[in-house]
């Protein structure tokens, strides 16, 4: 489970990029921090080309920063809060949320 902070704008874009697997997996990707194109394509095991097009499609859509360090390189990473639930706290409230949504806990 994933808690998303994200402004209403941005929102029907995430759901559409969710839906892609290709853009989903660098959304999951970047949500550990922040990547260059090379690691992107190093990590997800796919050519440069296809990395930064994924990477500028996330973009474009407004869900990705992209900033230049003084080298060069383009770094991209979310622009919108995503964490992802793991510790036993966050795995009970989110238990008690999916159960009884309606309810005050």
């Amino acid at each position: 489970m994933v808690r998303i902070a994200i402004t209403d704008d941005k929102f029907p874009a995430l759901c559409s990029a969710i839906l892609d697997a290709q853009l989903r997996e660098v959304i999951i990707l970047l949500s550990d921090g922040p990547l260059d194109i090379e690691k992107t394509a190093e990590v997800l095991g796919i050519g440069l080309n296809d990395s930064e097009a994924r990477l500028e499609r996330l973009t474009s859509a407004g869900l990705l920063r992209k900033t230049i360090e003084s080298a060069g390189a383009k770094i991209f990473s979310l622009d919108f809060s995503m964490e992802r639930l793991g510790s036993p706290f966050d795995s009970k409230i989110a238990a008690q949320l999916a159960t009884r949504p309606s309810e005050v806990l």
